[in-house]
C-alpha cells in the first residue's frame, strides 16, 4: 500500500512539473528574455580614506561591467583585442546606470550597480576593431530540485541541490536559474 502511494505521488509530481514547464514555454517570450547589454549586480567595494572618491568606485564598476559584457558577447581569443580600451571610451558606450545598493560602514564603501549599455555603440566599437561577436539572449529558467533517494522524495531543506544553490556565483551567466521556494 505504501509503495502504491509513493508511485502515485511520483506520477502526480511529474504531471504537475510537466504542466508547469509547458505552460512556461507557451507563455510570451517577453517574460523570459532579457537584454544582454544590461549588466546587473556589479559589486565594488573598498576602503574609505582621506582620498575617498565615489567616482573612483563608479569607474571601477564601469570597467568591471565592461569586462563582463565582453565575456558574454566575445570569444575568449578576442578578449585581449579589447582589453586595452580606455575608461572614457567605455563611458561613451554607457546609456545610464543605477546604484542599486550603497553603504558606507566601518570605513568601507560597498555598492551594487546596474549598467545599461547602448547596444548600437557597442556593436560599432566592435566593428571598428574588426571583432566578430554574438548577441546571445539572457533567459530565465525555473529549476525544480526534486531528489529521490531510496524511492523517497528528499525533504526540500535536506536536498543536495537546495543546499548548494547559493555557493556558486557566475558573473557572466546567460541563463538565470530560478529556484522556487
Amino acid at each position: 500500500m505504501f509503495k502504491y502511494l509513493i508511485v502515485r505521488s511520483r506520477k502526480y509530481i511529474f504531471i504537475i512539473l510537466t504542466v508547469t514547464i509547458f505552460s512556461l514555454f507557451t507563455s510570451s517570450k517577453s517574460f523570459s528574455e532579457e537584454n544582454v547589454f544590461i549588466i546587473d549586480n556589479v559589486k565594488v567595494e573598498g576602503a574609505i580614506d582621506i582620498n575617498f572618491s565615489r567616482d573612483k568606485y563608479i569607474n571601477k564598476a564601469f570597467l568591471n561591467s565592461f569586462k563582463i559584457l565582453m565575456s558574454k558577447i566575445l570569444l575568449s581569443r578576442d578578449l585581449n583585442k579589447i582589453s586595452n580600451i580606455k575608461l572614457n571610451k567605455i563611458k561613451n558606450l554607457i546609456n545610464s546606470f543605477q546604484i542599486l545598493e550603497e553603504s558606507y560602514r566601518n570605513d568601507e564603501y560597498k555598492a551594487t550597480f546596474k549598467i545599461f549599455y547602448n547596444d548600437i555603440k557597442v556593436i560599432e566599437l566592435l566593428k571598428q576593431k574588426n571583432i566578430s561577436f554574438s548577441q546571445p539572449k539572457n533567459i530565465s529558467a525555473i529549476f525544480f530540485p526534486i531528489l529521490f533517494v531510496n524511492e523517497e522524495i528528499q525533504d526540500f531543506y535536506e536536498n543536495f541541490f537546495y543546499k548548494q544553490w547559493t555557493t556558486v556565483e557566475i558573473n557572466n551567466e546567460l541563463i538565470n536559474f530560478i529556484l522556487p521556494l
